[in-house]
């Protein structure tokens, strides 16, 4: 696959990858697995590639890619929620101001609301990533988000990694894995899932990716994807009344 058409096509965004569902009496529940989330911008028929991909099962490691820097399909900020409408969050980056839409104004940013080791924190990291999954064959992006710390500080630590061995973290075959911890909540045991990531290659292969340039590490990681030709006639509009319930963890 030549690395300049994912230059020339801008890819759809496909669905959400989520470790996050809700109960039937509808509380927010964790889960030990990986699910596509279609939602309202999702494509329905992207789920079906991605669960045909998995052969239907309950996917704990799924392999993904970045064709550009992770920088550029990343973002990460502080947001401040009321139920599920963002209030108030962070302008970008690193940034030392937030809009809060309570006073409908520039303020501070972090502020006395934001506190990293109190999980009941009203004001928590929000960090998001797109990325491609070969083995779902479909050219377009993924997205995953996630406020939990552990699990961004896992992520990027991957990403710091994969630069010290390869240079670049831009091509390289990740392994996003979940695992359910245990803790305390309210008094009382609970458990949540944790997000980490991995190179995905054996010894014999990454030594072979070593030294080799961006464009010929894109070329290899995305060789089993389709063509943006053969993508177009599989849509990416979600079916008709599709409901799913949706939860970042």
């Amino acid at each position: 696959m030549n690395p300049a058409l994912t230059q020339k096509y801008n890819p759809p965004h496909l669905c959400k990858i989520k470790v996050g569902s809700k109960s039937a009496k509808g509380f927010p529940q964790g889960l030990d697995h990986f699910i596509a989330f279609v939602g309202e911008k999702g494509s329905a028929s992207a789920k079906v590639f991605f669960n045909k991909a998995y052969s239907g099962t309950k996917p704990k490691d799924i392999t993904i890619v970045f064709i550009s820097e992770p920088e550029e399909l990343i973002r990460h900020k502080l947001s401040r929620y009321k139920g599920q409408r963002e209030v108030c969050g962070s302008l970008d980056e690193y940034d030392d101001q937030a809009f809060d839409k309570d006073v409908n104004s520039i303020v501070k940013c972090p502020c006395k609301l934001f506190d990293r080791d109190n999980p009941q924190s009203p004001c928590k990291e929000l960090f998001s990533m797109r990325f491609y999954i070969p083995a779902a064959g479909l050219l377009g992006l993924w997205s995953f988000e996630t406020h939990s710390a552990i699990s961004i500080a896992n992520i990027r630590g991957a990403f710091w990694f994969a630069r010290k061995k390869f240079g670049t973290a831009c091509g390289i075959p990740f392994k996003m894995s979940v695992t359910k911890n245990a803790g305390i909540k309210n008094g009382k045991p609970t458990s949540y899932p944790v997000v980490s990531m991995t190179i995905d290659l054996e010894p014999s292969q990454s030594k072979k990716m070593e030294g080799k340039g961006k464009q010929e590490l894109v070329a290899i990681a995305m060789s089993k994807v389709i063509t943006s030709d053969e993508h177009k006639k599989i849509g990416t509009k979600p079916t008709e009344n599709q409901e799913e319930d949706e939860v970042n963890l």
